[in-house]
């Protein structure tokens, strides 16, 4: 075995590089969604969702993520790592959860449910480990975190399926 000091650095994934993720991973959720989205959202719980509507809101959306993602990288504490993992619970996990169950609930394809399954709700958990493991978050920081989009998420959910609008 070769001695310690000849053993190459272990390089650990920090909180603060992989949440610099999140916006890519919105775009290409995004791509996913445009244009079938629209029309799904319009069938099924809103009349009123156009293509103009489609991008302000994810252009806002993509704009908070790139912010929120940028404040916790560059000024890593526990104020900056909870800002992001309440938009990131709300905007990505919570989302991820609302098209799956869209898909359950509505026996209709979501658009967007692929990259929900295999990115958001695996990316939202590992965020919330990194931040954790990094001692940017304890254990009920993470919870309100996750209530604070799901509640966020949940007043949404609740307006499109039983009102037929939105926050947005």
């Amino acid at each position: 075995m070769p001695p310690a000091d000849a053993l190459p650095e272990r390089r650990v994934v920090r909180f603060r590089h992989a949440v610099l993720l999140a916006p890519l991973l919105m775009f290409l959720h995004q791509v996913e969604e445009y244009p079938d989205l629209i029309a799904w959202l319009n069938a099924y719980l809103a009349d009123d969702f156009s293509r103009a509507r489609f991008f302000a809101v994810n252009g806002f959306g993509l704009a908070m993520t790139v912010g929120c993602s940028l404040y916790a990288a560059l000024l890593p504490d526990r104020v900056s790592a909870f800002v992001a993992l309440c938009w990131v619970s709300f905007a990505l996990f919570w989302n991820g959860v609302f098209h799956l169950a869209a898909n359950v609930l509505l026996a209709a394809d979501a658009p967007g449910a692929v990259t929900s399954a295999l990115l958001y709700l695996p990316y939202g958990c590992l965020l919330a480990v990194l931040a954790y493991r990094d001692r940017l978050a304890r254990a009920r920081s993470l919870a309100l975190a996750v209530l604070l989009g799901g509640a966020a998420m949940g007043t949404q959910a609740y307006l499109l399926f039983f009102e037929g609008r939105s926050l947005w």
